[in-house]
């Protein structure tokens, strides 16, 4: 499990004061529009589906799935020759974490491999089920905590993701750079603070470019 440093080292006002000015003048680029418009319509998306054993949530789970990937900017290339069974199999646990805000590892194991076997797509898919509860992981956060380039090893591996999740909510952020944040990104302060955290995170994360290793 990799060692996070201490959350009172990171000074997210700091990191935010630094890179707001530069932020503001992506305003015209269509890939962070995108970003930052889509958001809202799959988190509307995740909050109608009931993830129950129907056949209706079955295809609004995959709909979900597809619409995470293309948040992250590549297609799913997933097995659907069963995609009910597997779905079935989940659908449960799924619910369950919803209500709870909270995953073990056996179930993220679970959910990971249902997520076409990344574990950023399965963050990313655990931030829109419950936004408040699960924050997303990915290389430039990685970057932007450790201060190195993040390995494909360390990024996949579900157990970093749940010390990731324990780490960042003990990462304070103060009120004004919470409201500018939010305001930013178009989200209510309520089911932000995560998502607030992380994007200061992503954005001072540099390129987060994985090198080839694996170690």
């Amino acid at each position: 499990m990799l060692p996070f440093p201490d959350p009172n080292s990171i000074s997210l006002a700091d990191r935010w004061a630094s890179i707001e000015g530069e932020i503001k003048l992506q305003t015209s680029d269509a890939r962070d529009n995108f970003y930052r418009g889509s958001y809202q319509y799959i988190l509307a998306h995740f909050e109608h589906c009931q993830f129950d054993d129907t056949e209706r949530a079955c295809q609004a789970f995959w709909q979900a799935m597809i619409l995470v990937y293309s948040w992250m900017g590549r297609g799913l290339l997933t097995d659907f020759s069963s995609p009910r069974e597997r779905y079935v199999q989940l659908c449960g646990s799924i619910s369950c974490v919803r209500q709870t805000g909270e995953i073990d590892l056996e179930t993220l194991d679970k959910l990971v491999q249902l997520c076409n076997a990344s574990v950023i797509a399965t963050s990313k898919f655990l931030h829109f089920l419950k936004p408040e509860a699960f924050a997303i992981w990915d290389s430039r956060v990685y970057s932007s905590i450790f201060e190195k380039k993040a390995s494909h090893y360390r990024l996949n591996d579900p157990s970093n993701l749940l010390a990731y999740g324990t780490w960042i909510k003990s990462l304070d952020i103060d009120a004004a750079t919470l409201e500018a944040v939010t305001s930013h990104l178009g989200i209510a302060k309520n089911r932000g603070v995560l998502r607030s955290k992380e994007y200061i995170l992503f954005m001072s994360g540099g390129s987060g470019e994985v090198p080839e290793e694996t170690t």
